[in-house]
């Protein structure tokens, strides 16, 4: 998958977080939240070239391991790439 595609998908679990908070279903939206945020971090680990591919835990682990996703990271390198990666 391309970023634009991770991207693309969670942005979709977004839409339907949304559309679960606004009927009352507050699980269902943790959910989708979950996987919007996720499939972000897949977008932006494969922008600087980390493989995404694996089990959550497991991908979760590794960036632990690594610090890819750092704070300072995400502001000096990352957020600059953002409007290119929608």
């Amino acid at each position: 998958m391309s970023v634009t595609e991770f991207l693309r998908k969670a942005d979709f679990a977004l839409e339907a977080a949304k559309r679960d908070l606004g009927a009352g279903d507050f699980d269902g939206a943790a959910n989708r939240l979950y996987y919007a945020m996720f499939h972000a971090a897949r977008a932006a680990l494969l922008s600087i070239g980390q493989p995404v591919h694996g089990r959550h835990q497991t991908i979760i682990a590794r960036e632990n391991r690594k610090g890819s996703l750092r704070p300072c990271f995400l502001t000096s390198q990352l957020a600059p790439r953002l409007p290119q990666m929608a």
